[in-house]
């Protein structure tokens, strides 16, 4: 990344992304995407008919239907989630990149227009999550600016300020503002002499 580009990155989070997928959306998707009906047939099978309770200590709750959602820690989890949100690129201009529920949007920022799309893919995301029943967590939802010329321009998601980032988590790197790679450092050697 050269340090003169002005780049803007919005870090999205999903609420309970795993937990909030709507069985009967999902398998509309599948339906749309093509899967046969036989597999379909199968996923629906496996979603439905679970059930779950809560235990604290010696008391239990009744058994509730789970309507949403999609087994954290099963192979097939993560897969239909990914499938779920696989449109997500259709709804906006700028780069979108997926990977599980780590989402993040990239755009160069020339000028103020830019930014506006940039604001725009936002709405547009929004209003996906809405007709699809999945929430992001604006709070945990952030930019980060980078370049020296960046006007670091503000953002929001269904009207909450995102908050402007110095460092970031991206897929297990830190990121800075800076492009120094003095906070993944960091992060490495506590673990490393912590593992010691």
């Amino acid at each position: 990344m050269h340090m003169k580009k002005a780049i803007d990155i919005i870090y999205l989070d999903f609420c309970k992304a795993f937990d909030k997928v709507p069985h009967k959306r999902l398998i509309y998707k599948l339906r749309c995407n093509g899967l046969n009906d036989k597999l379909k047939e199968w996923i629906q099978a496996f979603l439905t008919g679970r059930r779950q309770r809560v235990v604290l200590g010696k008391a239990f709750s009744s058994w509730k239907e789970v309507i949403s959602g999609v087994p954290q820690g099963s192979l097939l989890g993560p897969i239909l989630f990914v499938i779920f949100i696989n449109d997500l690129p259709d709804k906006i201009k700028n780069v979108i990149k997926l990977f599980a529920d780590d989402t993040k949007v990239i755009s160069l920022i020339d000028n103020e227009n830019d930014s506006s799309i940039l604001q725009e893919d936002l709405n547009n995301l929004h209003e996906w999550s809405k007709q699809w029943l999945v929430d992001f967590k604006e709070e945990k939802c952030v930019s980060m600016h980078f370049g020296s010329n960046n006007k670091n321009y503000e953002y929001s998601l269904n009207s909450h300020k995102l908050t402007e980032s110095r460092q970031e988590r991206d897929l297990g790197v830190i990121f800075s503002k800076d492009l120094k790679n003095s906070g993944h450092i960091a992060v490495a050697t506590r673990k490393a002499n912590y593992a010691v």
